[in-house]
């Protein structure tokens, strides 16, 4: 659901790939788990704070009245990469 509520982001990062989950906190946390350098999870702020990430971009959801504000983010040892 992130990801189609994401749309316009991607739209305009076209190089990033995009992986469904089920769970937005879930698919944070499993990125940090397989320490992959390239991967990066959308999910609220408090995932962030939880798994010890780093915010790359805030308020990426398309609809800015949407209830769930979705962020991307990094794990913290990962935040000399970025998508800027």
């Amino acid at each position: 659901m992130a990801l189609a509520q994401c749309e316009r982001f991607f739209l305009s990062h076209a190089q990033l790939k995009r992986v469904p989950a089920e769970d937005t906190a879930g698919s944070v946390r499993d990125s940090w788990q397989a320490a992959n350098k390239s991967a990066a999870g959308i999910a609220g702020r408090q995932a962030a704070t939880r798994y010890g990430g780093v915010i790359l971009a805030e308020s990426i959801q398309d609809n800015a009245e949407n209830f769930t504000r979705f962020v991307l983010l990094i794990p913290v040892r990962e935040r000399d990469l970025s998508i800027r």
